[in-house]
């Protein structure tokens, strides 16, 4: 984002302090503003992806399902976010997710789940759920938050 635009929409902020309540959510944020876990099982969205994120200046870790995932997050350091698909191969979104709450360390890491998964409500432990087909100025906006954030 470009000095004088206005700041993306705080509903992904909102629904991350209501989660974690106010104090956690000062403490979760605190990640790598340059590194992001994309985790996505079709090559060529993970692919396109991870392009436009590197050329907006992000690191960008890319694994094709949930156990690649936790892997690539544990080797990462601490990034500043994980874009999550939930429909994979060898361990989906939700286990992911799931995986992540019950490590310490992995739950404080946002999650912005993507996902073409219809009708769905939004599963427990993300900040925010984009349905797919996703505009990629959306994806930047929401992704921006959270650079912003671990600044």
């Amino acid at each position: 984002m470009t000095t004088g635009q206005s700041s993306p929409s705080s509903t992904a902020q909102s629904l991350l302090v209501a989660r974690l309540g106010a104090a956690a959510y000062d403490d979760a944020i605190v990640g790598d503003p340059k590194t992001i876990i994309l985790v996505e099982d079709d090559d060529g969205i993970r692919e396109t992806m991870a392009a436009l994120l590197e050329d907006e200046g992000f690191r960008v870790v890319q694994a094709a399902n949930g156990e690649e995932g936790l892997t690539g997050i544990r080797g990462a350091g601490d990034p500043c976010l994980v874009l999550l698909d939930l429909w994979m191969p060898v361990m989906n979104g939700w286990q992911m997710l799931a995986a992540m709450r019950g490590e310490p360390e992995l739950r404080r890491v946002p999650v912005l789940v993507i996902s073409a998964a219809g009708d769905l409500s939004p599963p427990e432990g993300a900040v925010a759920f984009l349905r797919k087909p996703i505009r990629l100025e959306v994806l930047l906006q929401h992704v921006d938050q959270y650079r912003l954030k671990a600044s």
